[in-house]
């Protein structure tokens, strides 16, 4: 999975990659990032949001403030709510 990661931000950091045309302010911001520390650092940090986002979630799920389970399957099923069919689309 780490190489992967590197890969992708490898990626996006390239001259001439799409996710520096089509959103040039944040991948400015992500090379600022990895500029003051390290690669590493900038991985670990996000690694470490999204999973605080997804132990948020969790709760929030659990203790019923989201009408869905977003993180957490419903009484009975193996998968989370599926808000507007969002399976259904190409990368499914």
């Amino acid at each position: 999975m780490a190489c992967r990661t590197y890969a992708k931000l490898a990626l996006v950091l390239s001259n001439g990659s799409a996710a520096r045309r089509e959103s040039a302010d944040a991948v400015g911001k992500l090379e600022d990032a990895v500029a003051s520390s390290s690669k590493e650092q900038v991985v670990e940090r996000v690694a470490y949001t999204w999973f605080n986002r997804f132990c948020a979630l969790r709760f929030m799920d659990v203790n019923r403030y989201t009408h869905i389970g977003v993180v957490s399957p419903a009484e009975g099923q193996f998968q989370p709510g599926d808000p507007a069919g969002s399976q259904d689309g190409p990368y499914r």
